[in-house]
């Protein structure tokens, strides 16, 4: 890929918090494994919004919440020095899941153990989110964005790993290197998870 998919990333700053918690949440809103969680229609979009406006603001600081110049599409990493949640933020995280899921929360804290659980110990890059925007679908956004910023993680030597949790997108991953290594069920009777990972180039 040239240079100029790479110039495209914008790193996200604070005041960009409100907006990428929007695209997260139009994005996932009808994925097999949150529309589980989040079942009612009615409430879904706000849901997420909260949810994914919580994680949004808690990698603000380490710079690599990155997005296009529009804010079509957006990736969210964790660095391989970084904790995937700040310990100072779980307890925040748990508190806010009763205001998310009212009643359903046991699910989602049965889920965060399952990632925790099948979260690879060697380290890595963690593409925990990644999303379009639904009216800038199709048009190849998403996957330049993710390209240049593969470009950049090449230059360190270290793999990848993301979690995805619908089978539409594997292909893609596939795309830029990464394989199936895994899967597990989100919690008890609910949808499957499939892990990836892409070995480090440079």
């Amino acid at each position: 890929m040239q240079n100029d998919a790479v110039t495209q990333i914008r790193v996200l700053l604070p005041s960009d918090a409100d907006a990428a918690a929007g695209v997260f949440a139009r994005a996932f809103y009808d994925d097999p494994v949150w529309s589980f969680f989040c079942d009612d229609p009615a409430t879904r979009l706000d849901s997420l919004k909260t949810f994914f406006g919580f994680l949004a603001r808690s990698s603000l600081g380490h710079g690599w919440l990155h997005a296009t110049s529009e804010l079509e599409s957006m990736c969210l990493w964790s660095p391989p020095s970084m904790e995937i949640m700040p310990e100072s933020r779980v307890d925040d995280l748990l508190a806010l899941v009763p205001e998310m899921l009212p009643g359903r929360e046991e699910l989602l804290y049965d889920f965060f153990g399952r990632v925790t659980e099948n979260h690879p110990q060697q380290p890595h890059w963690y593409l925990s989110l990644f999303a379009t925007d639904t009216p800038h679908r199709g048009r190849g956004n998403g996957m330049k964005l993710l390209e240049g910023d593969l470009e950049l993680i090449n230059e360190t030597g270290m793999p990848c790993y993301l979690e995805s949790s619908n089978p539409v997108n594997e292909a893609r991953y596939r795309s830029v290197g990464f394989e199936v290594v895994g899967a597990f069920d989100v919690c008890v009777g609910g949808p499957l998870m499939t892990t990836m990972w892409r070995e480090g180039h440079g």
